[in-house]
């Protein structure tokens, strides 16, 4: 989002308010992330159902090795990051090391994006632990 489309709000909104952002929006990385689609197959050409409600969130992990898919989860949370949150921008997922965050039974990936709802966009970091292939907990950095 450039700086003009920021609103006259958004560029004078005191500090406290963009820590409101910072906070809202991890409600809402938790919640997408932990929100698995409702649609199965979608018909071919149907890019528009592709952006609705039918495909919030993450599909069903538990059936997934987690080791094995690294690649696919990687994309799969960023594709739903790109979707439904438009407050950031420049995406980038990726899985950390085993234990980095000190969870041992978890799978780790830090997202980094822009937060380009702030003029200046800032950079923003959060790191994700997926625990027994179903819940998601978020933590901002």
């Amino acid at each position: 989002m450039s700086s003009s489309a920021l609103s006259l709000i958004d560029k004078i909104q005191p500090r406290d308010a963009r820590r409101g952002i910072r906070e809202a929006l991890l409600w809402d990385l938790t919640a997408l992330l932990n929100t698995r689609i409702q649609a199965k197959r979608l018909p071919e050409g149907a890019d528009q159902i592709k952006k609705s409600i039918l495909t919030y969130g993450l599909p069903d992990l538990t059936a997934l090795s987690v080791v094995d898919q690294r690649d696919r989860l990687e994309t799969l949370i960023r594709e739903a990051i790109e979707r439904f949150e438009p407050r950031l921008g420049l995406i980038h997922v990726e899985r950390l090391k085993n234990n980095e965050l000190g969870m041992a039974e978890a799978v780790q990936f830090r997202i980094e994006a822009l937060l380009v709802v702030e003029d200046p966009p800032d950079r923003i970091t959060f790191d994700t632990e997926l625990q027994g292939g179903t819940v998601w907990h978020v933590t901002s950095r």
